[in-house]
């Protein structure tokens, strides 16, 4: 009997005999890939240095052993266990010197690492950083920039361990100022890993420290790159290009996190005009708009620059208008506009100009989304609050809107919150009874 036609048979009494099979591997070449794991781990795992007569033999089973992992977390998880990472780091160790074979081992790393950062330990963070500063070569940096991405990913002790490495800075250094696309993306990846979102940077300490230094090294030589990737895109029409705006969009708003630092941006585009030129070429593109969208409330939080977006605002409520199918980039604009109407009375009047209120309860209304909607209750209030104007929100009927969307718990205190700021009649429940505690239950916050 073929080894196939075992598998097959061996499967089929297995079910039948009500055997639960969901964590077995069944794939026949994954079985397959698994015995020749094995057979690398016997020829390689023990040996403390590899014969270079065999290293082509080493790199071919390492690569089909890695292609494998790639495909199946299990066979990850079993190759990670078997030790075949470790291997990787003392090959990588006993051939340094030679470039392309550190840059095919960096390959293979990258599809172990992907999903199982934990395999990176600071000594390993080391090597890596190391090996780009000793060889400067072009293809061992993008390899590189790809293994330490999937290493920074969701593991906080990398980031600390990337980010105290004095070698890193160069490594950053060398990728920005390559010019070269795949470099330049691989950075600015680094950057926002490293840096966080606003509702997670909170909570981690260290990471605000993170985003204002590196701020301080790359914050407008990575806005003003913008400029020359949407030349490029505008020419060539490729998609790599329109990733690398999304990149590049989610850098800059990782590190604009003072108002200070988002008074740098402006300072090198005092009328906006990148993000102008983004909003009009890829009104449809929803991960450049949804990340523009995000930098844009970056930066208006800073009163002094809000002023100056005002070019901006037509811009936003086309993309309401055009984006009513995208709960990612409805969200975005509701937020912008939040941001921009906050405290803002010339702003609140642009947007109501605009018949904004309007296109804002109708994505609402079109879109179920609770976060959606909460955003949109705040971006109504704030103009509300800041306008001191009702009858656009009486035209659009927005307090019979609010009262609906009162019967729904988790939107209860966020449409209440425009009732109050229209100066609509609503019960207020007593919050605060005197004790200590927290007056909004965490399941209420915005953020959840």
């Amino acid at each position: 009997m073929e080894i196939d036609e075992a598998i097959d048979f061996a499967v089929s009494q297995l079910k039948a005999q009500g055997v639960d099979l969901k964590h077995i591997i069944l794939d026949k070449e994954v079985v397959s890939g698994i015995d020749d794991l094995a057979e690398f781990d016997r020829m390689f795992g023990n040996e403390q240095d590899v014969d270079p007569q065999n290293i082509e033999t080493c790199l071919a089973m390492m690569g089909r052993a890695c292609t494998l992992a790639s495909k199946n977390v299990q066979y990850r998880m079993y190759a990670a266990n078997l030790g075949v990472f470790s291997t990787i780091v003392r090959l990588i160790e006993s051939f340094r010197n030679e470039s392309s074979i550190v840059h095919r081992i960096l390959l293979n790393m990258d599809k172990i690492v992907s999903g199982f950062p934990d395999l990176i330990v600071e000594s390993t963070m080391s090597l890596l950083l190391e090996l780009n500063d000793q060889h400067h070569d072009e293809n061992i940096t993008t390899a590189l920039g790809n293994v330490l991405i999937s290493s920074l990913e969701k593991h906080e002790g990398n980031k600390k361990a990337f980010f105290d490495n004095v070698v890193a800075r160069r490594v950053l250094d060398e990728m920005l100022n390559s010019k070269k696309d795949d470099h330049v993306r691989a950075a600015a990846d680094l950057i926002t890993n490293l840096c966080l979102d606003d509702d997670i940077r909170v909570q981690v300490p260290g990471a605000h420290v993170r985003a204002t230094s590196l701020a301080d090294l790359y914050l407008e030589t990575t806005y003003l790159y913008l400029r020359t990737q949407e030349e490029v895109c505008q020419a060539c029409h490729a998609m790599v290009h329109k990733s690398m705006i999304t990149s590049l969009l989610k850098a800059v708003a990782s590190m604009a996190v003072t108002n200070l630092l988002v008074a740098r941006i402006h300072d090198v585009d005092t009328d906006f005009s990148i993000l102008v030129t983004l909003l009009k070429n890829y009104k449809k593109q929803e991960d450049i708009i949804a990340n523009a969208n995000k930098l844009m409330a970056a930066i208006s939080g800073n009163d002094a620059c809000k002023a100056s977006m005002t070019p901006l605002i037509p811009l936003i409520v086309k993309g309401v208008d055009e984006n009513l199918a995208s709960p990612k980039v409805i969200q975005s604009s509701f937020l912008v506009i939040a941001t921009l109407t906050l405290r803002s009375h010339a702003n609140s009047m642009a947007f109501i100009e605009l018949h904004a209120i309007e296109k804002i309860a109708q994505a609402m209304k079109v879109l179920n989304q609770t976060k959606v909607r909460r955003y949109g209750c705040l971006a109504l209030r704030n103009i509300a609050s800041s306008s001191h104007v009702k009858e656009p929100f009486e035209e659009c009927d927005i307090e019979e809107l609010m009262n609906t969307f009162m019967q729904i718990d988790s939107l209860k205190e966020d449409s209440k919150s425009v009732l109050v700021a229209l100066g609509a009649p609503v019960a207020l429940t007593e919050r605060w009874t005197g004790e200590k505690g927290d007056v909004v239950a965490k399941n209420e916050r915005l953020g959840q």
